[in-house]
């Protein structure tokens, strides 16, 4: 083959290839733990509250606050993901959730008063997010 047939895009040239079976099963294996760690994290708080109350000292009503910040920052989150990850790139922003509900994780489980942890149940919001941004990876 001559130089010309590689210039003009002949048979030599590069092609976009399929990406490889085993990096598609480990993605799809590592977002389908993501989701059963969410629905883990998400199905577990509620019949954590007496146990919150306890652990910080707090009247009933306060600690449905618990559960209650967490639903409203998701409410918030999964709309602004989505979209998001429209804009800039739904991996992108699966990092950045992910990121969110790891530091409010911690700041849950170091918590030493209310509003530390309902900071942290906020951070927890975006945990909602991960299914949208997972569909449209």
């Amino acid at each position: 083959m001559t130089a010309a047939g590689k210039a003009d895009g002949g048979p030599t040239s590069r092609t976009a290839s399929p990406p490889a079976p085993a990096k598609v099963t480990a993605v799809v294996g590592l977002l389908v733990a993501f989701e059963l760690v969410s629905g883990l994290l998400q199905g577990a708080a509620p019949p954590l509250i007496p146990e919150v109350e306890k652990w910080q000292h707090l009247s009933t009503a306060q600690a449905q606050w618990f559960t209650t910040v967490q639903f409203l920052a998701a409410a918030v989150s999964v709309p602004a993901f989505g979209r998001l990850g429209d804009l800039y790139g739904h991996r992108r922003f699966i990092r950045v959730a992910l990121g969110c509900v790891a530091v409010g994780t911690v700041l849950v489980a170091l918590a030493p008063n209310l509003t530390v942890l309902l900071l942290g149940r906020a951070l927890m919001g975006p945990l909602a997010a991960l299914l949208p941004l997972e569909i449209g990876l």
